[in-house]
């Protein structure tokens, strides 16, 4: 006796379902915007992108299916709002990933303190006249350095030599060269700026200690009372 049956089993296509498709696609929009405070590495690719791309999906397959002219609108407006918050995601993930790579620049500030300080022109030209300041003569000092409480933490050590002379001292052209050292460490710098220039700009070449290898630029304000305020910003 034969006990076999054959049966048959007529599977029609998927049930459209634009509306679903809709629903995970707003919820993609949260998923990969408002998640990022999670303590998750990446929670938009957890969360937003999975929702997205199953909207996607799920839209596409309600698109080449008859459905309502409704049906149609849902599944083209879910298809809309995943990929612009899967797009939205990538731009963020990028940015992170970016800002992640790129440590922030070190500002530090100091005082140079006039009080303290020793100044010295040596002339080796000879001119007619003690204003003057000529091609090869040199300019000497020192300047405590106080840091932004007023506390003295090191000195400034500098030599600058006469590049482009002038009759009138202020008006001459110097190429400087100094070492501010500050207790164990210290950071080596270069400028050319002129006697009379209240604003010197120059580079952090280098350093010892803390300030190993140190490199970027600074600024040197001097102010009324002969104090100059320096800005330092070392770049990683």
């Amino acid at each position: 006796m034969d006990t076999t049956m054959n049966r048959s089993v007529d599977v029609g296509p998927t049930r459209a379902r634009p509306g679903l498709a809709l629903l995970l696609a707003l919820l993609s929009v949260p998923g990969t915007t408002m998640v990022w405070d999670l303590d998750v590495p990446l929670p938009g690719f957890w969360i937003g992108l999975p929702l997205g791309v199953a909207a996607i999906v799920l839209a596409l397959r309600a698109r080449r299916e008859p459905i309502s002219k409704a049906g149609s609108e849902m599944a083209i407006g879910a298809l809309v709002l995943a990929t612009l918050a899967i797009g939205q995601m990538l731009i963020w993930t990028a940015v992170e990933v970016a800002s992640a790579e790129a440590p922030a620049a070190t500002t530090l500030t100091f005082t140079e303190l006039e009080k303290g300080g020793t100044f010295k022109h040596v002339a080796n030209t000879k001119s007619k006249s003690s204003r003057a300041n000529l091609l090869g003569d040199l300019i000497v000092f020192t300047s405590p350095i106080a840091d932004s409480a007023g506390k003295t933490v090191g000195k400034l050590h500098a030599t600058c030599v006469t590049t482009v002379g002038s009759s009138d001292f202020l008006k001459s052209k110097l190429t400087c060269s100094g070492v501010m050292a500050l207790g164990k460490s210290s950071l080596t710098l270069q400028a050319i700026t002129s006697p009379g220039a209240a604003t010197t700009t120059g580079a952090i070449t280098g350093g010892t200690g803390v300030y190993a290898n140190a490199r970027g630029t600074f600024t040197s304000v001097e102010g009324r009372n002969g104090n100059s305020a320096d800005t330092i910003t070392l770049v990683p």
